[in-house]
C-alpha cells in the first residue's frame, strides 16, 4: 500500500471515529444528528472526491513533464 493510500485510509478512519464518539456522546435527537451526519458525509465526500481530482491533475502533469 503506497504512503498516499496510507494517509488517505488513515484520515477516513480517523474521521470516522470522530463521528462515532460525537454521536454516541450527543444529546441531540437522532434525526438531527442524522441530518448533521449527512450533511458532513456528503461535505466530506465532495472534498475527498476534490483532493483526488487534484492528485490525478498532478500525477498526469508530473509524467507528462
Amino acid at each position: 500500500m503506497s504512503s498516499n493510500n496510507k494517509l488517505l485510509f488513515g484520515f477516513i478512519a480517523g474521521a470516522a471515529a470522530g463521528i462515532l464518539a460525537a454521536t454516541l456522546l450527543s444529546k441531540e435527537d437522532r434525526d438531527k444528528i442524522a441530518a448533521k451526519l449527512k450533511d458532513k458525509a456528503s461535505k466530506f465526500r465532495d472534498k475527498i472526491a476534490s483532493e483526488l481530482a487534484d492528485t490525478s491533475t498532478k500525477d498526469t502533469s508530473e509524467k507528462s513533464s
